[in-house]
């Protein structure tokens, strides 16, 4: 339904395989733009149906059974998009590192280290 940033959707596409994501949350951000497939949330009176979560009362849009499994469908008739899409995705994500993870989260805790500095009085 929804994950901060993803990482199994990744990790499946590094190893060339077609990630599906309901289009909400990280879903739309790691699959979209023909990285993956998008699965239309269901809707009511159009806007999506959502449903509170136990994890911190976050909200969960449903996936659309019927659009997911035209997904699939085209998918399977369609090898030629579907090989394309796997590549797009694992160029994508292949660009992802560990260390270039690390670094940016280092440069954000600097960041956020200089500011608490130059933020804190200085007694005399």
């Amino acid at each position: 339904h929804r994950e901060g940033w993803g990482l199994p959707l990744v990790e499946a596409m590094c190893c060339g395989v077609v990630s599906m994501a309901i289009d909400w949350c990280s879903g739309t951000e790691i699959v979209g733009d023909g990285k993956g497939v998008l699965v239309k949330p269901v809707k009511a009176y159009d806007e999506p149906v959502t449903l509170v979560s136990t994890w911190g009362n976050a909200l969960d849009y449903i996936a659309d059974e019927h659009d997911f499994a035209a997904q699939l469908q085209n998918l399977y008739v369609h090898p030629h998009e579907r090989k394309a899409i796997a590549e797009r995705g694992m160029k994508w994500s292949r660009s992802f590192t560990w260390d270039m993870t690390t670094d940016v989260v280092q440069n954000a805790i600097e960041k956020t280290l200089a500011k608490r500095k130059v933020a804190q009085p200085t007694l005399a």
